[in-house]
């Protein structure tokens, strides 16, 4: 299984949101990121069999402006939500469909670098996924959580292939 590890798209500053923040939207200039970098996301991976979402309205949104290119089913998880952990995470991995090839995650930092380290090493690595981005672990050991990183694809890096290999 390849899990494609996506960080929502730019939200409205907290500075400037005076409600919960689960609640927080996208910005306009984070929807038009999210699109442009899906667009050509869906020129390199030409299926994801589901998307799963944290329950936070600025990854919903993130999720339906990806479905718009793959058409799949959404899957809101309360165990992606912010401040989620790795046991959350394995908890929620423990209940998905194992046959599916390739997921897509969309979720928050540092949760989902906290939970891509475990993945892919022994010992604790840091790294920081810009918003818009995505993290393709392909899972080895679906029991364990042991996988390989794939790729890191950040909105610019996606510009570039797509037009370097006009995809």
């Amino acid at each position: 299984m390849r899990i494609l590890f996506i960080r929502h798209a730019l939200a409205v500053d907290r500075e400037n949101w005076n409600e919960n923040d689960l609640y927080r939207p996208l910005s306009s200039d984070g929807e038009k990121e999210a699109d442009d970098f899906f667009e050509a996301v869906a020129k390199i991976y030409k299926n994801i069999d589901k998307i799963y979402t944290s329950k936070a309205t600025r990854a919903i949104e993130t999720s339906s402006i990806l479905n718009r290119y793959f058409k799949k089913e959404v899957l809101q998880k309360e165990e992606l939500n912010p401040d989620a952990t790795f046991s959350d995470f394995k908890k929620f991995f423990s209940k998905i469909d194992k046959r599916d090839k390739i997921v897509a995650i969309i979720g928050h930092e540092p949760n989902l670098s906290q939970t891509i380290s475990p993945i892919i090493s022994n010992t604790p690595i840091s790294i920081k996924i810009k918003k818009s981005s995505l993290v393709e672990i392909e899972l080895y050991e679906s029991k364990n959580l042991k996988g390989e990183l794939r790729a890191y694809i950040t909105p610019k890096i996606a510009k570039k292939i797509e037009n370097h290999y006009k995809i």
